[in-house]
């Protein structure tokens, strides 16, 4: 049961990193596109872990910099429905941070190891790496007007700063 649980962690959380990183083309707007599976599975996983603590009768073990997380959370959200303007990039943000807060609760609960999340992010790098393949061949076209060679984003530059951030 233990192995069951964790292996559908580990699946949620690579298919979050697959669907965050390709857009599905749902939406006309290309963020919501992109963001709102992983949201979504953003929101699963953390009704996953929630799941598990019940079920195992674990508390929820939350650190200070994890009560930054949740008072910026809520920092944002307030923001957001202040100004009213954008809110799909509050949504976008707090579900970001939601997600961190998944990941860290997996790792204590022990449904996620240090190596699930290397592999997610190497699933996320490879991924970007096929998308500038494909473009420099210009077997499919670049996300941006103005930029030959985006990768899986909008911006070239979140590529270039992801794929620095990954290397060893």
């Amino acid at each position: 049961m233990a192995l069951r649980t964790r292996y559908l962690t580990t699946t949620l959380f690579f298919a979050i990193c697959i669907l965050g990183t390709i857009d599905t083309h749902l939406f006309v707007y290309p963020s919501l596109s992109c963001s709102l599976l992983m949201e979504i599975g953003w929101i699963i996983l953390a009704l996953r872990i929630l799941a598990h603590c019940i079920i195992k009768k674990t508390i929820v073990d939350i650190c200070k910099q994890e009560i930054f997380i949740i008072v910026f959370i809520g920092f944002v959200a307030v923001h957001g429905f202040v100004c009213g303007k954008e809110s799909y990039r509050t949504m976008y943000l707090c579900t970001g941070l939601g997600g961190i807060l998944c990941v860290s609760q997996a790792l204590k609960q022990k449904l996620l190891t240090k190596h699930d999340i290397q592999k997610g992010l190497l699933i996320i790098l490879v991924l970007n790496l096929c998308f500038i393949a494909l473009e420099s061949l210009h077997i499919i076209s670049s996300n941006n007007l103005y930029f030959k060679i985006t990768g899986a984003n909008e911006n070239p530059t979140v590529t270039a700063e992801y794929m620095a951030a990954c290397t060893p």
